[in-house]
């Protein structure tokens, strides 16, 4: 019985020999049990690959939505992050010049008034 699962699973697989195809194919004409035993086989074997299937889609499924939420959206977040630190610093370079500037053009007047 091991022998002829062995073969059915190599069949189902697309991995048996002619010879094991043919020696399957006359294990299945021998008696009804044969059939009804080969076609649960065949059953149980779809059914794992269909899950199988489901559980890869679902990986790639998955993948693509953290790749979406952190690969793809850090970069931007980074610029941006970046891009207002160097606007902060630029204010308070501006605010300091016009200060200076202020400061100078109240200096001048105090001089010409004197």
């Amino acid at each position: 019985m091991e022998q002829v699962d062995l073969i059915i699973i190599k069949y189902l697989s697309k991995n048996a020999s002619l010879e094991e195809q043919t020696s399957l194919l006359a294990w299945l004409e021998e008696c009804e049990d044969n059939r009804i035993y080969f076609r649960s086989l065949k059953d149980a074997y779809d059914l794992g690959r269909l899950e199988l299937d489901m559980k890869e889609s679902q990986v790639k499924s998955e993948w693509r939505k953290f790749v979406k939420t952190n690969l793809e959206a850090q970069p931007v977040f980074r610029w941006k992050s970046i891009g207002y630190t160097f606007m902060r610093y630029a204010a308070v370079f501006i605010l300091g010049l016009l200060c200076i500037q202020l400061m100078h053009n109240f200096h001048l007047r105090q001089m010409k008034s004197c």
